[in-house]
């Protein structure tokens, strides 16, 4: 593990997309776990609303990856669709934290968006992982996949902290500063094409 680590920080490209990877962990982790609370709870949405919801708002994953990695292969790179993921993802959870009316189309629209750039962050930031490394770099791929449960451990930390001094919708707040912080990492990062 210390070696893994060692070529991570010894690697640029490898820790700037672990960083950014870890970001949109963070905001799935984040996302799973309060934003169906919120909207049950606060917001007043019923279970059987908030499934509809949450099945409108998962279809970017099948409408854009395929699409999106192939932009990012062949025309683009990964770099440039990476960051306006991140900020598309991080400015429509920011404004999250302000809207508090009950409307199934705008919550609808909004959870649509969130996904939307998360839908661009995942297929990018895997395409460019994956041009970094080989099948004999197994220690690095494991190391990358550790940022799923590594996020589902640090958002309850973060969450738990901030909820001591912070309404609860802030929560969103909190996960779009993340997000848009990792545009740091993405921009860094040195393109394929």
């Amino acid at each position: 593990v210390r070696e893994t680590i060692r070529t991570y920080l010894a690697t640029p490209n490898l820790s700037r997309i672990f960083a950014t990877h870890l970001a949109l962990q963070l905001f799935y982790a984040f996302m799973i776990i309060y934003t169906p609370v919120y909207l049950s709870k606060y917001i007043g949405f019923s279970w059987g609303e908030i499934g509809i919801m949450f099945t409108i708002m998962l279809l970017p994953f099948a409408l854009f990856e395929l699409p999106i990695g192939k932009l990012a292969d062949k025309k683009y790179g990964e770099k440039e669709i990476l960051t306006i993921g991140l900020v598309i993802m991080g400015l429509s959870t920011l404004v999250m934290s302000f809207v508090s009316v009950k409307s199934f189309i705008l919550w609808t629209a909004l959870l649509f968006i969130t996904r939307t750039g998360a839908s661009f962050v995942e297929i990018t930031s895997d395409s460019f992982f994956f041009k970094q490394v080989s099948t004999a770099n197994t220690d690095e791929i494991s190391i990358y996949r550790t940022t799923r449960p590594l996020a589902f451990i640090i958002a309850p930390l973060i969450a738990t902290l901030a909820l001591q001094f912070v309404p609860y919708h802030y929560i969103f707040m909190i996960v779009g500063i993340i997000v848009i912080l990792a545009t740091h990492w993405s921009l860094a990062l040195k393109d394929t094409l």
